[in-house]
């Protein structure tokens, strides 16, 4: 796997650590010494079909902390906070089972997923969701730099459907800028 050479700053991706033996493996997904500077307060599963694509969203209060259960998840990721040294910096993470990494989202960090195949994922996040802390763009926008345009016909929800531009939402928001 090759991972992008940057990444937003206070995105973490995390190499975990894995204990193989004859019954299977044994893994530690979180440890609080990890983040100490935040506190999960919920904690999610989240079953997605082939083909199917969550996002673009963008929260500014809470962070996300993720890792893939059974899987492959491209996460797209685009640094809007004005005030970020990396902000404008898009890139995709490839995420699968076999490598067992989590990566932490901060605020302000837009991401989206894209599942090439039956996923599950096991994320927390450090307050509760709020709907008025998420907003959005459309996945399939070329400035995003994500190359999901090109996707054949992933599954959406209706509400993601309906999501504005990057261009839209920049303008929308006074937390976002433009790099």
């Amino acid at each position: 796997m090759t991972l992008p050479q940057t990444l937003p700053q206070g995105v973490v991706l995390t190499q975990l650590q894995t204990y193989p033996d004859s019954r299977g493996t044994f893994c530690e997904l979180f440890r609080q010494s990890w983040v100490p500077q935040i506190s999960f307060v919920q904690w999610n599963l989240v079953v997605s079909e082939a083909n199917s694509l969550r996002g673009v969203h963008v929260h500014f209060t809470h962070s996300d902390y993720l890792t893939v259960v059974q899987g492959h998840l491209q996460l797209g990721l685009i640094d809007l906070r004005g005030d970020s040294p990396t902000v404008g910096l898009s890139v995709v993470v490839d995420l699968r089972t076999a490598t067992a990494q989590t990566i932490l989202i901060p605020p302000g960090v837009a991401h989206g997923f894209w599942f090439p195949e039956q996923t599950t994922c096991l994320f927390g996040v450090s307050h509760y969701w709020d709907v008025d802390d998420e907003k959005g763009c459309l996945y399939s926008d070329p400035e995003l730099g994500f190359g999901w345009e090109n996707l054949n016909q992933p599954m959406v929800s209706a509400k993601d459907a309906r999501l504005p531009s990057l261009k839209t939402l920049r303008e929308s928001h006074p937390l976002i800028r433009r790099p």
